[in-house]
C-alpha cells in the first residue's frame, strides 16, 4: 500500500511552518503578478531578471496525461516557444512541470458528479516555468500584458533563501525558538515534533530484523531524499547508505533529465538543481558546494568533492560554511555506526537519495559565488526529481528540506499539492 498522502501531509506541514512571509499573512491573497524590487534583486533576495510563471495550457492539450518530464517537454515545449520565446526581452522559458490547477475543481464539480451520473471536464492544466527576462522592466512589461490576456494564472519572482545569520535571527526572534521550558531544557521542541515516539518505532524496526544496516536490498529500503547542499557520498560512514542508482537499476542509470550534456548516468550520485540545462532538471555533480574544481586544485586540499574547506567565518572562506551541512544531515539520519567511532544515525538501514539545492547566487556564478543559497527554481527541480524517480517505481517516502523558506512561492505550494 502507498501511503502518500501521510508523508506529503508531512512535508506539507513543515512546509507550513518554515514558509511564514515576512513581508505577508499566510492568509493574504497575492496579486496574479508579483514584481521584484530593486532592493530585493540589489539584496540578492531574488534571482535579477527571472521569474516562476505558471502559464495557462493551450487548449486541446489540457487533457494530456501527464506521463513524466519527457511527455510535458514534448506536449507544452513547442507551444511555449513559439507563442513567447521570441518575443523581444525573453531570452529563455524552460518548462518545470505541468500541474493541474486544483482551485477550479470546486467551480466544475457537482454532487452529481461523485456519482459518476455525468461527465465533468477535468481541473485545468498549468504549466510551471522558469522564464528569463533581458531586464526586470521587460519583465513587468511582458508578464502584466499576458496577465492582461488572460494567458497566466500568475508569476512571481525566483525567490533566493539566502544562507545568512541575521535571517535565521529573525525567525528565532519571530517564533521564539530559543525559548527555554522546565529550566535549563533547550530541547522543548522534542515533544512538540514526538522525537521520542518516533525514535521508539525506529529502534523496535530495527530490533524486527536480522541486521538493521544494509540487509535488504535497495529497492526494499525507506528513501530519504535530502535537499541540501550536497553529499560527501564517499564518506566511509555514508558510502553504503547513499541511494546509487547505477544499483538500483542493475548498472543503467534511467533517464531523470539531470545531466549535463548528453552524458546520461552523471546523476548515479545524485541531482545538482541549481543552474540546469534547458529541457533539464539539474546535472550530476551533487558534491556539496564549496568543493568546486578552482578550490580541489589548489595543493595540499585534497580529491574534488572528498572534504569540505575550512569553515571558519572569514571574507575569503564565507562562501563554504555551508558545504558540510548536507553531509551532515545525511550522517543524523543513516549514518553506519560500525565504521569508525562513529554514532549510527537514526535510521541506519534508510537509504539517501541526495538532491543539491543550494549553490552561489551573487557574481561569480553558482560555483564560484562567496554567497550561498536555495532558489525556488532548485526546489521545484528537486521536487520534480522525485516525482521522475517514483514514475520508475523508485518510492521516495520522505523528503528532508533544511531550507528557511522567507517568501511565499505559490509554485512550489502547487506542486507539492
Amino acid at each position: 500500500m502507498r501511503h502518500v498522502p501521510i508523508y506529503y501531509a508531512l512535508f506539507c506541514t513543515l512546509w507550513q511552518l518554515s514558509c511564514a512571509d515576512s513581508h505577508a499573512p499566510q492568509d493574504e491573497l497575492l496579486p496574479p503578478v508579483l514584481i521584484a524590487t530593486q532592493e530585493q534583486i540589489d539584496t540578492l533576495q531574488v534571482v535579477a531578471n527571472r521569474y516562476i510563471v505558471l502559464f495557462k495550457s493551450l487548449p486541446g492539450l489540457e487533457r494530456a496525461a501527464f506521463v513524466g518530464y519527457h511527455a510535458e517537454t514534448v506536449y507544452f515545449s513547442p507551444f511555449l516557444n513559439e507563442k513567447y520565446h521570441y518575443d523581444a526581452g525573453i531570452e529563455d522559458i524552460r518548462l518545470i512541470s505541468a500541474v493541474e490547477v486544483p482551485s477550479l475543481r470546486a467551480e466544475t464539480e457537482t454532487p452529481l458528479a461523485t456519482l459518476n451520473w455525468q461527465q465533468v471536464p477535468r481541473p485545468s492544466t498549468g504549466i510551471i516555468t522558469e522564464v528569463q527576462f533581458a531586464s526586470n522592466a521587460l519583465a513587468a512589461a511582458h508578464l502584466h500584458h499576458w496577465q492582461e490576456r488572460g494567458d497566466i494564472y500568475f508569476a512571481e519572482p525566483v525567490y533566493v533563501s539566502l544562507m545568512s545569520d541575521s535571517s535565521y535571527d529573525e525567525v528565532h526572534e519571530r517564533y521564539n525558538t530559543y525559548q527555554k521550558e522546565d529550566g535549563d531544557n533547550w530541547y522543548w521542541w522534542h515533544k512538540e515534533i514526538n522525537l521520542a515516539d518516533a525514535l521508539s518505532y525506529i529502534a523496535k524496526a530495527a530490533e524486527e530484523t536480522d541486521s538493521p544496516y544494509h540487509q535488504y536490498s535497495n529497492t526494499k529500503k525507506t528513501i530519504i531524499a535530502v535537499f541540501d547542499s550536497g553529499i560527501d557520498y564517499e564518506h566511509p560512514a555514508l558510502k553504503e547508505s547513499m541511494l546509487d542508482l547505477a544499483v538500483e537499476y542493475d548498472g543503467k542509470v534511467p533517464d531523470l533529465f539531470c545531466y549535463k550534456g548528453e552524458e546520461l548516468g552523471t546523476d548515479r550520485h545524485g541531482c545538482n538543481t541549481t543552474n540546469p540545462e534547458k529541457g533539464k532538471l539539474g546535472d550530476g555533480e551533487a558534491r556539496p558546494w564549496g568543493t568546486n574544481k578552482r578550490w580541489a586544485a589548489e595543493p595540499n586540499k585534497g580529491e574534488e568533492g572528498r572534504e569540505c574547506p575550512p569553515t571558519k567565518k572569514t571574507d575569503n572562506e564565507s562562501q563554504f560554511t555551508a558545504c558540510p551541512h548536507g553531509t551532515h544531515v545525511a550522517g543524523i539520519i543513516a549514518a553506519d555506526g560500525r565504521v569508525g567511532n562513529n554514532t549510527a544515525g537514526v535510521c541506519p538501514f534508510c537509504k539517501i537519495l541526495n538532491i543539491r539545492v543550494l549553490a552561489g547566487v551573487g557574481a561569480g556564478g553558482p560555483e564560484e559565488s562567496t554567497t550561498g543559497g536555495v532558489t525556488d527554481t532548485s526546489i521545484l527541480n528537486g521536487l520534480k526529481y522525485v516525482h521522475e524517480l517514483w514514475l520508475k517505481k523508485t518510492e521516495v517516502r520522505v523528503i528532508n528540506a533544511s531550507i528557511g523558506k522567507f517568501h511565499r512561492s505559490r509554485a512550489v505550494a502547487l506542486l507539492i499539492k
